[in-house]
């Protein structure tokens, strides 16, 4: 008795490649021509933990110049997560 022949699995989906960040950030040069990637990348590495740790102390506020109120709401509506 022979065995049917094997199907591939279909069980996933076929991989598509996200559009890489940094391609995504190089649009902003068609409104800002003077927009620098490594710039961006390099305050917003440092920006970030400073937001996590006001976030932790209950001090966004001090950010605010940097963080609009729409990112900030979901973080002071309630205590940091532990």
């Amino acid at each position: 008795m022979q065995s049917a022949p094997q199907q591939p699995y279909a069980t996933h989906r076929p991989f598509v490649a996200p559009v890489p960040p940094r391609r995504s950030l190089d649009a902003i040069r068609s409104f800002d021509p003077n927009f620098s990637t490594v710039l961006f990348e390099d305050s917003s590495t440092r920006y970030s933990p400073e937001v996590h740790r006001a976030r932790g102390q209950h001090k966004l506020d001090r950010l605010s110049a940097y963080l609009g109120p729409a990112p900030r709401l979901p973080w002071v509506s309630g205590p940091a997560p532990r």
